[in-house]
């Protein structure tokens, strides 16, 4: 099997290279230009001085985990850890990692008594066997610190910096291998996982991913594992719904950015192992229902789905929406524990889905002061007020208040809708600034205070202006991938 890169000319065109020296004979039989072969990839790591480079040499790998043990992975399938002694060695490493196994674990999930937690059960166990995860881990506590203000010092600001340049390359290594020679399971693990690490790491530090490259990138490694017929690991299928959720979430702001395919949805839904409930809090039902809605309006979008046809669809996806109740499906009605909280949350998410379904066709159609819109949005708010704000829960009210700020024009909800998101800010210690400034831009608008967008495009009446106008439009120069978690 080579693992040797292809020529520079193949990877962009995206297409398999012979690696024929020193031009390769594709390029040469279509008269292309050759860009020549890169040099091998070294894992690289940044001393304190951005400046100075080292190459870490060589160094005994450390015993298996506990994680490598149970999987039966053969020597060879392992990623060398012949650095983590020099990193497990910093004065930082130790505390850094951690603050991800006390804190930052629990704080992705809606942690739960017997339920497995797959940050601590997979990933971090992984970070003390791979390179790469161990770098994009030490990157996501570093700037979860700073995030979070527990310790904002310069020098985590750069640990963060280095250690995520260092993830990217790992990544950038696996794609380049994944393109030419295919992943074994392991790496293919390692591959999703570093992807989700930098996502997190997106989300911590500011709410945006510029252009959603990561996740679009993954989407066709998901496809093709979703496609087999043998069953999946349960690691591979939190992948797989950790990934395919974080999709769905940024295609609602344009669902032309919808990136997986329904086939790993489905495969998520199938599982019946509630890894999604546990991670999201939304029921699998609803996520593959929503995901429905989502890719039709890509296919309207692009002009590959007739607009009666597709209003047809939403009236059954709304109807579908208002009918769906907890109690009666039983498949959503099991939680992983009793808490009466589940079935609130689960009605938060079913009116944070119909605000989005009454937005298609042309988002301006309905303004915020229809009468639906306002059911939906008094009924998350009335969810926000039902759940505790010391349960564990609360947090992932965080999407559907997004939802209902975003279609208010009511001073007082958008009030309740700051103090519930700044209750969320300090307990997960994601300060969320990109989702805060497009509600601050929408609600200015409303008042009249804003940019004109209403007035240039949708019109002065009600002030009607989506929120998804600010995130993906023509009117936007750049495209980027608001990510809420």
């Amino acid at each position: 099997m080579r693992t040797d890169p292809a020529c520079g000319t193949c990877r962009k065109k995206c297409r398999r290279c012979d690696r024929a020296r020193p031009v390769c004979n594709r390029c040469r039989v279509k008269g292309l230009h050759c860009e020549g072969y890169p040099p091998r990839f070294q894992f690289c790591l940044y001393e304190r001085d951005p400046k100075s480079l080292r190459v870490l040499e060589e160094e005994p790998s450390l015993p298996p985990s506990s994680h490598e043990a149970s999987s039966g992975l053969a020597p060879h399938e392992r990623e060398s850890s012949a650095s983590h002694a020099d990193i497990a060695a910093t004065p930082y490493a130790g505390r850094l990692l951690a603050h991800f196994e006390t804190y930052l674990c629990d704080a992705q999930i809606i942690a739960c008594p017997g339920v497995q937690n797959p940050f601590r059960t997979y990933i971090l166990p992984l970070a003390h066997h791979h390179l790469g995860v161990l770098h994009c881990v030490l990157a996501l506590s570093a700037c979860h610190l700073v995030s979070s203000g527990r310790d904002a010092s310069p020098a985590n600001e750069t640990i963060a910096l280095e250690h995520r340049l260092a993830a990217l390359q790992a990544l950038s290594a696996l794609i380049l291998e994944e393109e030419v020679v295919g992943l074994d399971a392991f790496k293919e693990e390692v591959t999703l996982v570093l992807v989700l690490l930098l996502i997190l790491h997106d989300i911590t530090e500011t709410g945006i991913s510029a252009h959603g490259t990561h996740l679009t990138g993954a989407a066709a490694l998901c496809d093709k594992i979703a496609a087999r017929t043998t069953p999946l690991s349960p690691f591979l299928t939190f992948l797989l719904a950790a990934l395919s959720w974080l999709d769905l979430i940024r295609s609602f702001s344009g669902a032309e950015k919808l990136a997986f395919s329904p086939a790993v949805r489905l495969r998520v839904r199938d599982a019946h192992d509630l890894g999604l409930e546990t991670l999201a809090g939304c029921p699998t039902a609803m996520f593959v229902r929503i995901g429905e809605v989502l890719a039709l309006g890509k296919q309207y979008k692009l002009g590959l789905l007739d607009g009666e046809v597709f209003k047809a669809e939403l009236a059954a996806a709304e109807a579908w929406f208002r009918a769906w109740d907890a109690e009666r499906d039983a498949a959503a009605a099991a939680y992983p524990t009793a808490d009466a909280a589940w079935g609130v949350l689960a009605h938060a998410f079913r009116h944070a889905c119909l605000l989005r379904v009454l937005r298609f066709p042309d988002p301006f159609a309905v303004p915020c002061t229809d009468a639906r819109v306002r059911a939906s949005v008094a009924a998350i708010l009335d969810a926000a007020a039902e759940v505790p704000w010391r349960s564990v829960l609360f947090k992932r009210l965080l999407f559907p208040l997004f939802m209902a700020g975003a279609d208010t024009d009511s001073a007082h909800q958008m009030h309740y809708v700051r103090l519930c998101i700044e209750h969320i800010r300090r307990e997960t210690g994601c300060q969320h600034g990109a989702m805060m400034e497009l509600l601050e831009r929408v609600w200015a608008e409303r008042r009249g205070e804003g940019e004109g967008v209403a007035l240039r495009v949708g019109g002065a009446e009600a002030r009607n202006v989506p929120w998804m106008e600010f995130t993906c439009s023509e009117m936007l120069e750049r495209q980027h991938a608001y990510l809420f978690y």
